[in-house]
């Protein structure tokens, strides 16, 4: 994606599709991956189907994936305050600054992406920049699910 970007920056349009379709795939992985760590919980620790049904429409009634307003919110409401602590403490101390910055960064730029057409003043990074974000919070995020699955 940072190739065509780069082999189209003359364009006055395709590097910015390419950067909001980068920002905005970036998002979708976020929230997806978040809710399909908490289904997988839900469905091997629940047993009742209607609680499992409810506390399932809660997780994906959270739209977006700011750190403290909406992945701290769903994953304490799901597993405990307690739980959630000693997972977090299993992130080395800059995995997890990664995964609030970048989370809280990133719900800004998603918003102005996913809510804008193309506008000359409207302006984004490079599908590099995304990328780079990605890479950061992936560890951390595999981390998450690996200490969910193993409780």
């Amino acid at each position: 994606m940072d190739t065509e970007y780069n082999n189209r920056i003359l364009d006055p349009d395709l590097p910015i599709f390419f950067s909001k379709l980068a920002v905005i795939e970036f998002s979708g992985w976020m929230e997806d991956s978040v809710d399909s760590i908490l289904y997988d919980y839900i469905d091997n620790h629940i047993v009742d189907s209607t609680v499992k049904e409810n506390i399932k429409k809660n997780v994906k009634g959270n739209f977006g994936f700011n750190y403290y307003s909406n992945l701290f919110k769903v994953f304490t409401s799901v597993l405990g305050v307690d739980t959630w602590e000693n997972i977090e403490d299993k992130l080395k101390p800059q995995k997890l600054a990664d995964l609030v910055n970048i989370t809280s960064t990133f719900t800004g730029i998603r918003n102005k992406a996913a809510h804008s057409s193309i506008v000359v003043t409207n302006t984004f990074s490079s599908p590099s920049t995304t990328i780079v974000a990605y890479n950061k919070v992936k560890p951390a995020m595999m981390i998450i699910e690996n200490e969910i699955a193993s409780l």
